[in-house]
């Protein structure tokens, strides 16, 4: 014999059989003779009949789907991020070499072409203040880029999805 709890109510005894025709699902407790506590109709075997063919939890089902996004969303933005470090990385190296090349007639850390930049030819102060500025903006940039690239390959994603 089953009990089951409806409504915040205990209902019962049921046989097996009975059981079928109250509309039982995995998350029905139940209890039977034998066990301590309350359960999941989930957990009894003889039960499995009764709830195989009731969908899947819905609310379960959406927290894996927004657990998986936010872990593909994490993988993307790190990715992006060691982009971002590996651009900015290869700016610095090609800009230091400008900097440090004394041989070349003025450039642009002489004669200053770039804003903020003094026309005093202080190399070393305007490659500094060139790389305070360019870095970030560079970070900045292919970060952000990074995540609208995310957003929108999501966007096609659901388009395609749902459109049938």
């Amino acid at each position: 014999m089953y009990f089951v709890i409806r409504n915040n109510k205990k209902e019962g005894p049921f046989k097996l059989a009975q059981l079928s025709e109250k509309n039982i699902n995995r998350k029905t407790l139940v209890w039977k003779e034998g066990l301590d506590d309350w359960v999941e109709a989930s957990s009894l075997p003889e039960l499995e009949e009764l709830i195989k063919n009731e969908p899947p939890d819905f609310e379960k089902s959406l927290s894996n789907k927004v657990a998986n996004d936010a872990v593909s969303f994490g993988k993307f933005m790190l990715g992006t991020l060691s982009l971002a470090i590996l651009a900015s990385i290869l700016f610095y190296s090609v800009e230091y070499s400008t900097y440090k090349n004394h041989g070349a007639s003025l450039d642009k850390y002489d004669t200053g072409l770039l804003s903020g930049i003094d026309r005093d030819g202080n190399r070393e102060r305007n490659f500094n203040r060139t790389m305070e500025k360019a870095i970030p903006n560079i970070v900045l940039l292919v970060f952000g880029g990074g995540i609208v690239c995310f957003v929108l390959y999501k966007g096609v994603t659901w388009v395609s999805k749902n459109s049938d």
